[in-house]
C-alpha cells in the first residue's frame, strides 16, 4: 500500500482547514493506512494525534494530500486535491488540477460534482450540550466575512470572537456554551457549528460566495443556523437546534466509511 502525505502548515486550534487535514493523517493511521505530515512553515503537530512527519521516500513513493491552497510544491507524481473551500475563496489563487491529479471535495457544498471526503473536526468531547449552564448575552464572529457586510446593528451589545479570543478550544466551548445567540458575517465556518453543538443559535448574515442552498447541502445541514435574521428564518433555526448535536454525532459515525472509500480510490488509481 502506498503511503499517503498530507502537506498542511503546522497545527493550530485556530484554523479549521489546517485541523482538518492533520485529522485525515491521523485518521488514516488509526485505520491502519500509513500516513505523514509535511509541515509548511511552523513544525507544529498534535501531540494528541498519529501524525509522524514524512520523509522525502514517503514523499517519492507515496500520495500526496493538498487542499485548495497549495500548488505542488513537492512535486509529487500522485496528487489528491481536497477541496476544503472553493477554490480561491480563501487565497484569490487557483491551482488548476492537472489531469491526473484526483480531486475530492470536503462537502457537496464546495462541489457536488466530485467524490466527497468528509471528515469532522475533532470535538475533543467540548462543543455539546449538556449540562448547559445558564445562557446569557451574545456574540458576532466576522472570520472571511465580507467587511461591506459589517453594520452596527449586528454588532451592538455583542461580544466579538476573533483568531486571538478566546485563545483556546477549551475556552471558546466554554463561551459558546455560556452564550444565546451567535451572529455570523462567515457563511461557512466550524464556529458557526460549534456554537449549534453548544445549543447556541447561530444566525448567519448573508454574504459571500455560498447561500442558503449551499450550506443546506452540507452534511449537518441548517440545523440551528439562521440564513438571516428573517423572523420565519429565526424561528425555525430555534425549532431544529436541538437537532444540531444529534446530527453531528450521526455524521461522526459514518465518516470511516467515506475514508475507507477514498483509500480504495485513491489505492487503486495507483
Amino acid at each position: 500500500m502506498r503511503p499517503y502525505v498530507v502537506v498542511a502548515p503546522g497545527y493550530t486550534e485556530k484554523s479549521w482547514g489546517v485541523r482538518t487535514l492533520h485529522l485525515l493523517c491521523h485518521v488514516l493511521n488509526e485505520m491502519g493506512v500509513p500516513a505523514y505530515m509535511h509541515l509548511l512553515r511552523r513544525s507544529v503537530t498534535n501531540p494528541d494525534w498519529r501524525t509522524p512527519l514524512a520523509t522525502r521516500r514517503h514523499v517519492k513513493g507515496g500520495i500526496v494530500v493538498y487542499g485548495e491552497l497549495e500548488a505542488n510544491p513537492l512535486r509529487a507524481r500522485r496528487v489528491v486535491r481536497w477541496l476544503l473551500n472553493r477554490p480561491g475563496y480563501i487565497s484569490g489563487k487557483v491551482f488548476p488540477p492537472r489531469p491526473d491529479d484526483y480531486v475530492v471535495a470536503f462537502s457537496p457544498m464546495m462541489d457536488d460534482t466530485k467524490p466527497i471526503l468528509n471528515l469532522q473536526t475533532s470535538n475533543e468531547g467540548l462543543f455539546h450540550p449538556l449540562n448547559l449552564p445558564e445562557k446569557q448575552g451574545e456574540l458576532f464572529y466576522v472570520g472571511k466575512g465580507s467587511p461591506l457586510a459589517r453594520t452596527p446593528d449586528v454588532e451592538r451589545g455583542r461580544a466579538e470572537i476573533t483568531r486571538a479570543w478566546p485563545a483556546t478550544h477549551p475556552e471558546l466551548a466554554d463561551l459558546l456554551r455560556r452564550s444565546k445567540t451567535l451572529f455570523s458575517y462567515d457563511t461557512l465556518s466550524g464556529v458557526n457549528y460549534e456554537a449549534t453543538l453548544c445549543g447556541t443559535l447561530c444566525i448567519i448574515i448573508p454574504n459571500g460566495p455560498y447561500t442558503r442552498a449551499d450550506i443546506a447541502k452540507g452534511e449537518l445541514g441548517l440545523n440551528g443556523i439562521a440564513w438571516g435574521t428573517e423572523p420565519e428564518e429565526v424561528a425555525r433555526a430555534i425549532r431544529t437546534l436541538p437537532d444540531a448535536y444529534p446530527q453531528y454525532l450521526s455524521v461522526i459515525a459514518r465518516q470511516h466509511e467515506g475514508v475507507r472509500a477514498f483509500v480504495e480510490a485513491t489505492q487503486g488509481r495507483w
